[in-house]
């Protein structure tokens, strides 16, 4: 039976999708919101029951949701807003201790699925709505000295994990045609990387002036003012304060255009995963099993 917490849940994901897809932006009030409510309503649901672990289910949450929403930022995978909203799923839905496979669990490997996919999908989409200027960059950045290296490595790594599983004696067939074919994927990555580069930059990455600029867009590049440093990429987004002073920089002189990275929206992401696990509560995985 869906819970209270399940349905705010529901509810704030929800409102988040439209906002995400309308303007890449996932208000803070929203994700603040859930946040307060999670870890409130579990304070309180500890006070009326006179049992903390409802408080330290719904702070396990947070904290596990707080450790994964800053490593997908800090790696590129999501914007602030993104991040900011596991946060408060977390608070909200929460993890029992000792840590089990339970509701929470199964919707962050969901997550990652449907995430994958999903993305998958946006990217393929804007790879053939700017097909001509990426196949432009993408040989460009064949020649480039920077991924020939990369090519070069990781190909001589392939060749040596193949060289090595053949030589030893005595090892799985099976085991031998995996490993084979994961060290070929390895090396076909990089082409893959590539493609990924070149779409992100041609349709992903633009100079805009400050006055258009909005609270959460993502700074490519650190932004320094008198050697002071403004506002950069391992910021959760870009605030109002910090958009007003790169106005009065550009009413000075000082800059004219900022590089913000338009990432994909991935709250709908969360949406579909989460609806996933209030309908089978299971890792979708398991369903093809």
């Amino acid at each position: 039976m869906i819970n209270i917490f399940q349905i705010i849940s529901l509810l704030g994901v929800f409102i988040g999708s439209i906002t995400d897809i309308k303007s890449l932006e996932v208000p803070d009030w929203l994700n603040y919101s859930l946040i307060a409510l999670g870890l409130g309503g579990h304070l309180l649901w500890s006070l009326y029951d006179w049992n903390y672990l409802f408080i330290m289910k719904s702070l396990i949450g947070f904290g596990l949701s707080v450790a994964i929403g800053l490593l997908m930022f800090y790696t590129g995978q999501w914007g602030g807003g993104d991040s900011k909203m596991i946060f408060g799923l977390g608070a909200l839905l929460g993890l029992s201790w000792p840590l089990q496979w339970e509701f929470y669990s199964n919707f962050l490997v969901n997550v990652l699925f449907f995430g994958a996919f999903y993305g998958l999908i946006w990217v393929v989409a804007k790879g053939f709505m700017y097909r001509k200027k990426v196949s432009k960059l993408f040989k460009k950045y064949l020649k480039s000295k920077k991924y020939a290296r990369i090519r070069v490595i990781s190909g001589v790594i392939s060749i040596i994990g193949l060289v090595i599983i053949y030589v030893i004696p005595n090892l799985d067939y099976s085991f031998r045609i995996v490993m084979t074919g994961l060290l070929v994927f390895l090396y076909f990555m990089n082409y893959v990387f590539i493609i990924v580069r070149a779409i992100e930059k041609v349709s992903m990455i633009k100079m805009i002036e400050p006055e258009k600029l909005t609270e959460g867009d993502w700074i490519v590049k650190d932004i320094k003012i008198d050697g002071k440093k403004i506002v950069g990429p391992k910021d959760l987004g870009i605030e109002k304060d910090q958009i007003k002073i790169l106005i009065d920089a550009k009413k000075k002189g000082i800059i004219d255009k900022v590089m913000v990275k338009y990432g994909i929206p991935f709250v709908p992401s969360f949406l579909f995963a989460l609806i996933y696990t209030l309908i089978y509560n299971r890792i979708v995985l398991f369903s093809f099993l």
